[in-house]
């Protein structure tokens, strides 16, 4: 949306995002994921800050010092500044692999990454630290199959009374939770995305109708108001 406002008032702006889940390790992710932000980081505090040019140990220091700032960046609380450090220990271990010549087989590397993004998630999404935690346990089962959650502020793909219920319900439940995961995952890693089907575009009555569809759902749905992710930053 940002890109084709920009283009109507005749504004190019970067790209900002390349596919980042289709990532081998983390730090590919972050030269895919806001792209622009990341370039910010690095020219207006890694580098600031002695980037490469003081040694291989404190370069090290000095990624994990600008991923927790741009943490703190998204706001004032302790769930930011840990995902921050928790990317910035992701991108120092595939460092340290780099310099090792360790390397993981492509698949691997894509589901680890994945595993990876989607845990520092729950810190940037969660309202704090405890619940954070909490819901990394149950991710990762430590509190059996059922979950019943006490967390207020986190928006589940289902009612979370879903999650206290037994039998049928329940197993329904986690089999829409995922298929919905293995759909999400397909597309992300083997979907192109907008800009290279904008390369491949080629005009066509089809597309035309196809666009003026959806033209005319989205005015149809502007009394529908979602405040966008970013006001709370």
């Amino acid at each position: 949306m940002a890109l084709g406002m920009a283009w109507m008032l005749n504004i190019r702006l970067p790209l900002n995002f390349a596919s980042p889940y289709q990532s081998r390790n983390i730090q590919e992710f972050w030269r895919r994921w806001h792209m622009t932000l990341s370039r910010f980081l690095r020219d207006y505090l890694y580098i600031p800050l002695g980037g490469n040019r003081r040694g291989p140990r404190l370069a090290l220091l000095f990624v994990l010092i600008t991923f927790a700032l741009g943490g703190l960046w998204h706001g004032a609380n302790w769930t930011f500044v840990a995902w921050g450090v928790f990317n910035g220990l992701g991108v120092i271990v595939v460092q340290m692999m780099d310099r090792a010549g360790w390397s993981l087989p492509r698949g691997a590397a894509w589901l680890l990454t994945a595993v990876f993004t989607i845990v520092a998630w729950v810190f940037f999404r969660a309202s704090n630290l405890g619940d954070a935690l909490h819901v990394i346990a149950v991710m990762f089962g430590a509190r059996g199959a059922g979950m019943n959650t006490s967390i207020a502020e986190w928006t589940p793909l289902f009612d979370p009374a879903t999650y206290t219920r037994t039998g049928l319900d329940l197993h329904l439940a986690t089999l829409w939770t995922g298929a919905i995961m293995v759909g999400g995952f397909t597309i992300a890693w083997c979907a192109p995305n907008s800009q290279t089907l904008l390369l491949r575009w080629q005009w066509s009555a089809r597309l035309a109708l196809f666009a003026a569809l959806l033209a005319a759902a989205a005015l149809l749905n502007l009394d529908r108001v979602t405040e966008f992710l970013y006001f709370n930053f």
